[in-house]
């Protein structure tokens, strides 16, 4: 008779526990038939992982632990959600039995660092310490020592929030590639003058896609406010309310200004969807402040020498999105948070932005995927009531931990793919055009006597129709004769071949 498989690991933790987390990406199950360890990878991103019998364990929570941060990692939710309902007997037990044992050290220190609550333990003497992470694993922040487990903490948030980066080929192919130092390459080859220009398309470029990914069109002086604070990005200021604060109020229209953080819940819905289902509910209003601070403290990892500016600015401003801090603006100020640290890490060169809302913009589908991927099992899992006028929402249930611990991973790869796309082809494509625009513009003043504004729109028309004027343009120019508009369709195709051809 086949012996069925053994669930282990998180995710046995959480059925047997019923615990209120989201699934771990990984299920592990103990296959005694099985010689040899059998990984599966989900079209999901999941993965299915069973092990044969010599892995098999005593079925008792040290040994469910034990096994999770050996073989799938560090779950915080699931930790936190686990030690609330199982107290700190079992822990001790393990910690009096095993007081060496490096799984029951990390677990003590977890369980003190999420809880608040003090263990009774003795360190034996001549223990090494052990990180909470694995650096092999993962990225890992600057680490802290706790004496007491002789465990190194190096973790890169607080108990309010701390997203998790993994180590996979990709980022670490995107690191080695130093995009930060590349765009600050580009910019510093340019001549003054097309800098300028470049720069200043990078900030229109930005300003427009950001509301755009909105569906919001905003006047000309929201928009110029807008392009002045992306002016601001990096400078050094205290990241704290008030702050946030006044960043909001100069992206939203003047009526939605708001004072504070939320001080009640809020919710988000689609377009046309049923006034009582919501797409996301963020964190309960009383969690707002904390999470806040914790998506701070990883902001200021982007001038740490260990960790990625990059990924701790990508882990922040999702973060900021996530947690939903104001009713109107969330979405921008969250790609603006992503500015401001890139700069403040030294990614981006000062003066400069990378058009990434304009990378986001093209690949929107994947964008808001990203974002479901948090948001959907988030708002799934809970048990939630909104009144007949959809103005009031009751939540039986909404604990800190299922929002603040997260794997970032995903959010992390899809930033530097459009940070990669805004640098090598956004960019490259606009300095293209400017030194097709020059060349056509020079080619033009040296025979048609026309306008500046006249013959610049000239060119711009010709080009934007891969050549020729159209045919609704044409009566537009009624000074220029049908000859003179044949040579410059001519001479503007010449001078935008190669930009077409890119």
């Amino acid at each position: 008779m086949r012996l069925p498989d053994r669930q282990v690991g998180y995710n046995a933790l959480i059925s047997r526990n019923e615990l209120f987390c989201v699934e771990d990406r990984i299920s592990s199950f103990i296959a005694k038939r099985l010689s040899v360890i059998d990984r599966t990878e989900r079209a999901d991103g999941s993965v299915a992982v069973r092990y044969p019998g010599k892995y098999d364990f005593d079925d008792t929570l040290s040994g469910h632990l034990e096994f999770c941060l050996k073989y799938e990692g560090v779950n915080l939710s699931v930790l936190a959600a686990l030690f609330e309902q199982r107290g700190a007997d079992e822990l001790q037990t393990w910690l009096d039995s095993k007081p060496g044992s490096r799984y029951a050290r990390v677990c003590g220190h977890l369980y003190e660092w999420l809880t608040g609550k003090t263990l009774r333990y003795k360190l034996p003497p001549g223990t090494d310490a052990v990180p909470v992470l694995d650096e092999k694993r993962y990225f890992t922040a600057p680490a802290q020592r706790n004496k007491r487990f002789a465990v190194l903490h190096n973790l890169p948030g607080t108990p309010a929030f701390c997203p998790l980066v993994r180590r996979t080929p990709a980022l670490r192919a995107w690191i080695e590639k130093d995009l930060g130092a590349r765009i600050a390459h580009v910019l510093a080859s340019l001549e003054p003058e097309l800098l300028e220009r470049a720069i200043n398309y990078l900030y229109l470029a930005e300003t427009r896609s950001s509301f755009a990914i909105e569906k919001d069109v905003p006047d000309s002086q929201r928009a110029e406010r807008f392009r002045r604070l992306l002016e601001r990005a990096g400078e050094d200021m205290p990241l704290e309310e008030q702050t946030f604060v006044e960043w909001q109020n100069v992206i939203v229209p003047r009526l939605r200004a708001e004072v504070s953080y939320r001080q009640k819940q809020n919710w988000l819905s689609r377009p046309g969807r049923s006034a009582h289902a919501a797409d996301y509910i963020p964190p309960a209003p009383a969690e707002v402040p904390s999470m806040m601070e914790g998506v701070v403290n990883v902001g200021k990892l982007v001038k740490s020498n260990t960790y990625p500016a990059a990924l701790a600015a990508a882990c922040a401003s999702f973060g900021f999105v996530f947690v939903h801090p104001f009713f109107d603006g969330n979405g921008r100020l969250h790609r603006f948070l992503l500015h401001h640290l890139l700069r403040l890490g030294g990614f981006t060169p000062p003066g400069a932005v990378v058009p990434v809302s304009a990378a986001m913009e093209r690949e929107l589908a994947r964008y808001a995927e990203v974002l479901k991927h948090y948001s959907a099992p988030r708002t799934a899992m809970l048990d939630y009531r909104l009144d007949s006028d959809a103005n009031f929402i009751d939540i039986k249930k909404q604990p800190l931990y299922l929002y603040a611990f997260f794997d970032a991973t995903e959010l992390c790869e899809f930033t530097f793919a459009c940070l990669e796309r805004a640098i090598d082809q956004d960019l490259a494509d606009e300095l293209a055009y400017l030194r097709a625009y020059d060349s056509a513009h020079q080619l033009l003043t040296r025979w048609l006597d026309a306008p500046q504004p006249e013959l610049e729109k000239l060119i711009r028309y010709i080009a934007q129709n891969n050549g020729r004027l159209s045919k609704n343009k044409r009566g537009q120019f009624p000074l220029i004769g049908s000859d003179d508009i044949a040579r410059a369709e001519t001479q503007v195709s010449e001078a935008f071949a190669t930009y077409w051809k890119r």
